[in-house]
C-alpha cells in the first residue's frame, strides 16, 4: 500500500529545512523568472511569495509532497533539454538536487516541521487535539490508496486526521471516497464543541 495522497513523508529532525536550504537555493536559480520582487512569474509561478508557493505545493501542484518523481518542479530542475530550468543560469549541483529531493520526500514543508523537543511548532499543531479515545480509521482517498488514523476535525473543505505516529495531515474532502467523507460527516457530527 503506497498512501502518497496522504502526504506520508515521515519529517526526522534533520529534515531539509526550507529557510534554511531551499530558500537560497531557489533565489540563485529561480527568482530571477519567479519572483514578485523581479516582478515576473512565468507561467504562473512565484516561489519568494510563500503564500503563494504554497498553494502549489500539493497533490495536484507542482511539488507533490512526499513524491519528487510526480513533481513538476523537481522534473524541470533536474533534466536537461527543451524545458529545463533554469534555461539559461548555471544548473543545480548534485548537493542543491539531493537537498530539493529530501525537502518534497520529507513534506516540502515551508516552515521547521519539527523543534528540537521533537513536536511541531505551535502554528502546525490543531486547534484541539483529537480525544484520546478517537479509534484508528481506514481513510481511502478516491483512486483507492488506504492509511489508517484518527479523525481530528473538520476545517474548511478537508478533514484533519492523526496517524499513529503523531503526524497530523489536512486531506481535501473531494480527494476521499464517498465512504471516508460520510466517515468524516459522522466523526464530525459526533465531536462535542470546543
Amino acid at each position: 500500500m503506497r498512501p502518497a495522497l496522504f502526504l506520508l513523508a515521515a519529517v526526522p529532525l534533520a529534515a531539509a529545512d526550507f529557510r534554511r536550504d531551499i530558500r537560497p537555493i531557489l533565489e540563485k536559480h529561480c527568482y530571477e523568472c519567479h519572483s514578485e520582487k523581479a516582478k515576473k512569474e512565468k507561467a504562473g509561478y512565484v516561489f519568494d511569495n510563500l503564500k503563494r508557493f504554497a498553494g502549489d505545493i500539493d497533490p495536484r501542484g507542482i511539488v507533490v509532497p512526499g513524491e519528487p518523481e510526480r513533481s513538476r518542479f523537481f522534473e524541470v530542475v533536474t533534466t536537461a533539454g527543451d524545458n529545463q530550468m533554469p534555461p539559461n543560469g548555471p544548473r543545480l549541483d548534485a548537493k542543491d538536487i539531493k537537498l530539493l529531493r529530501t525537502w518534497i520526500e520529507e513534506g516540502a514543508a515551508l516552515e521547521k516541521a519539527a523543534t528540537a523537543s521533537g513536536l511541531p511548532p505551535k502554528s502546525q499543531l490543531p486547534s484541539r487535539p483529537a480525544p484520546a479515545e478517537s479509534p484508528l480509521l481506514d481513510w481511502t482517498s478516491t483512486d483507492g490508496k488506504t492509511i489508517q488514523a484518527r479523525f481530528v476535525r473538520l476545517k474548511e473543505d478537508a478533514v484533519v486526521i492523526r496517524k499513529s505516529n503523531g503526524q497530523f495531515f489536512k486531506v481535501p474532502l473531494d480527494r476521499l471516497s464517498p465512504a471516508s467523507k460520510e466517515q468524516a460527516s459522522k466523526a464530525a457530527a459526533a465531536e462535542p464543541p470546543p
